[in-house]
C-alpha cells in the first residue's frame, strides 16, 4: 500500500489500514478433512465381498477317475459372520487301490527309520530327530 492510500484510509476512520489488510483479511474456508474412517470401512467391506466371491469361485466340486471332492456349507458357521464349508473326498476303487499300494510300499521304509532311530537315540526315537 502506498503512502497516499494509507493516509486516505486513516482520514476515512480506519485505525490501522495496514493491519486491517493483513490480519483481518477474509479468505475462503478450507476444504473439510477427508473421511478416512468411512473410506477404510468401505474398503474393508469391498475386500470382504471380494474374498467371499473368490472363495465361492475356488470351491468347485471335482470328479476324477481316482475319486471326487465335494464342498458343502456347514449348518453352523465356525467363523461367526462368515459361512464355513466342509470338503469331503471319496476315493474310487482305483484311487483307493493306488493309495493302499503307496502306503504298503512306504511301510518297510518307515520301519527301517524307526529301527535306526531306536538304535541311535533311545527307545522312543525322539532324540534321533534333529
Amino acid at each position: 500500500m502506498d503512502k497516499a492510500r494509507y493516509l486516505q484510509a486513516i482520514r476515512q476512520g480506519c485505525v490501522d489500514p495496514w493491519a486491517a489488510s493483513v490480519y483481518w483479511k477474509s479468505s475462503p474456508s478450507p476444504a473439510p478433512a477427508p473421511d478416512y474412517k468411512g473410506a477404510a470401512e468401505s474398503t474393508a467391506s469391498g475386500n470382504l465381498e471380494a474374498a467371499k466371491q473368490a472363495q465361492q469361485a475356488n470351491m468347485v466340486n471335482q470328479n476324477t477317475p481316482y475319486g471326487s471332492l465335494q464342498y458343502t456349507q456347514d449348518a453352523v458357521s465356525r467363523f461367526g459372520y462368515n459361512p464355513s464349508y466342509s470338503s469331503n473326498i471319496t476315493l474310487s476303487p482305483t484311487g483307493q487301490a493306488l493309495l493302499s499300494q503307496a502306503i504298503q510300499a512306504s511301510i518297510p521304509e518307515l520301519q527301517a527309520m524307526q529301527a535306526q532311530a531306536q538304535t541311535k537315540g533311545g527307545s522312543n526315537g525322539a532324540s534321533a530327530v534333529r
